[in-house]
């Protein structure tokens, strides 16, 4: 982890990782979290809603997403990424930062998961109105 990094890990009943929340200090938007870094996104997108941005990153194959990430960039406080699937939450993970120092909040959901042709997935962060979003198309 870098100096002053934060994380939260989420575990299913196994025991396994099965997503994450972070924040990073000092980290400038071209920051990248440690699960994706050798991978190129499948499709991806960005929002500056407010002022803040916030990116969605999705890998996987036709309909199907296995990995599903985002990014926030600044410090608010406590935050809770929120993966909606059509206006609906998904899932969720919260961080709150150990500093006030602007950084990258980051998230990851393993997802594995097929979803329909034309659904909208989505990233939000609570304190910020930057909402990325995807179409998935077969």
């Amino acid at each position: 982890m870098a100096d002053g990094e934060v994380v939260v890990e989420a575990r299913d009943s196994s025991g396994a990782v099965v997503g994450k929340a972070g924040f990073k200090p000092g980290v400038k938007p071209e920051g990248r979290s440690s699960k994706s870094s050798a991978r190129v996104a499948t499709a991806s997108g960005c929002d500056s809603g407010g002022g803040r941005d916030a990116c969605i990153y999705v890998y996987g194959d036709g309909l199907y997403i296995d990995l599903w990430e985002t990014r926030a960039y600044g410090n608010w406080g406590c935050s809770t990424a929120y993966y909606q699937r059509n206006g609906n939450v998904v899932a969720s993970y919260r961080i709150c930062p150990g500093t006030t120092q602007e950084g990258m909040y980051y998230s990851y959901w393993d997802a594995n998961r097929s979803y329909h042709d034309s659904d909208q997935v989505c990233n939000q962060w609570s304190g910020s109105v930057a909402r990325p979003c995807l179409w998935i198309e077969a």
